[in-house]
Order: structure tokens, then sequence, then C-alpha cells
């Protein structure tokens, strides 16, 4: 039986410091980890560009129960900014058609993790970004940078422009490479001294191959600890000792 959170219903955006830096693993994990721990969770991503081996990734770590199109309601072909992608596939995305499915599943749902597409000043139509969607939206935010030379510049310049959409909370989450080395090493802590009160995480390296998330995430017990750091800062757990049960089982 899924346990019901004692607070309102919760939206986390997962947004980026750029495309491709971990978000959809990230949301991946996290979701199943929700499950594991008998949260009645759910991961989308309202619009994707490309191909949707995305979305299918997020299809697959809910056990496949739900279907594509709800996970993914808005997808276009060229691999582009959602504005161009649309224009090129002659559509429009309706912005208030993605906030209303968030807002209905959030009806459904314990937990909405959304993902969002590309950065936070991506375009979705000419006068809207994916930091207005947050804006509307009132929610808990997760910015996900990879673990790299560079990460620094990019995760302080997301952070000030995320203050615009003034969310609930914000959480940074490092992505490791697969081997780090003296930047990568040190990144966490400096960017953790400048952001101050702002939390950074550090999700280790998963592999190449997540063909199998419930097995890489049961042996991984420093995934694990990351994942219940992360539910805990925002504020989605509410006394219950699910996490801690479930972590001793595996």
């Amino acid at each position: 039986m899924r346990t019901k959170c004692k607070h309102n219903h919760r939206v986390i955006f997962i947004t980026g410091t750029d495309t491709g830096v971990g978000k959809t693993v990230l949301t991946a994990f996290w979701v199943r980890y929700l499950h594991e721990c008998s949260h009645n969770a759910i991961a989308i991503k309202p619009i994707s560009t490309g191909d949707r081996t995305d979305a299918q990734l997020l299809l697959r770590a809910q056990s496949e129960t739900l279907s594509l199109d709800t996970i993914n309601p808005y997808h276009f072909p060229l691999p582009a900014a959602p504005l161009l992608a649309a224009q090129k596939a002659g559509s429009t995305i309706r912005v208030k058609r993605v906030l209303d499915h968030i807002r209905r599943l959030r009806t459904k749902f314990e937990v909405v993790l959304v993902e969002g597409v590309g950065g936070l000043l991506v375009p979705i139509t000419h006068t809207l970004t994916v930091r207005d969607v947050i804006r509307r939206l009132k929610c808990h935010v997760v910015i996900v940078a990879p673990n790299k030379l560079g990460v620094i510049n990019h995760a302080l310049l997301t952070v000030e422009a995320l203050q615009k959409a003034r969310p609930l909370t914000t959480t940074v989450v490092l992505m490791d490479p697969p081997v780090q080395d003296p930047v990568t090493i040190h990144n966490p802590m400096l960017l953790q001294k400048l952001l101050r009160r702002i939390p950074v995480l550090q999700m280790p390296y998963l592999g190449s191959d997540l063909t199998n998330l419930d097995l890489i995430l049961h042996n991984n017990d420093t995934c694990k600890k990351v994942l219940a750091d992360l539910t805990k800062r925002v504020k989605l757990i509410n006394g219950s000792s699910k996490e801690e049960e479930w972590g001793r089982k595996t």
C-alpha cells in the first residue's frame, strides 16, 4: 500500500545547466527510489525534442505502468529548442496545457517529478521559457549539472537566473563522471561554499548501461544515500521510516 503525504501534493521540477547533463538519469533513479520507499510518485517529461529516449527511460523506471504520452505529451522530432522544434513540426506548444497536465497529475500522485527540457532559459514559445513554467508551478527545483571543469560558472549562473522564478526550495546535484580528477574532486566543496545556503549534492557515476535500474540502485549505497538526502531536502519525507527500512533490506 502506498503511503500518503501529510502535506500538500508535491511538484519537483528537475532542470539543468544545459542539455545532456544527467537530468533524466537522476529523475529515473529518483522515481524508482521513491517507488521502492512506497511513495506514490510519478516522473514526467512534458516536452521533448529529438528522439524519445529520455521519456522511454522514465517509462521503464516506473515499470511501464503509464503511457508514454502521459509521461511525454509534447514531442517533436527535431533535436532543437522546443520553440524551433515545434515550429518545424508545424505546431505550437501551449504552456497552459503543460501546466494543466502537471496539476492533474498532482491530484493523483503524492509526488510529481517534472523533468525540464534543456536549461532554464530555453524558449518554449516566443514569450515563455522553462523558467516561466517553474514560476507558474511555484514548486521545488533541483538543478542538475555535470561535475566537470566549468560547472562552477554554469551552476552559479543557473542559480542566479532561477531566483526570478521564486522556487520553494533549490538544490544542486552534481553528476560525477566515470573517472574523477582534481577539478571534479574539489568542485562540490567549492560550489557549496559559494552557494552557501543552497545544498550541493554529489551523485556517483552510475554507468552507461541503465537497462536494470533496480540492480544498480540496490548495489549502490552512495546513490541511495544521495536520493534519500535529496528527498528529505525537498521535504517529501514526513516522519516516515520507510526509506530507512528499505535501506536495511537491500
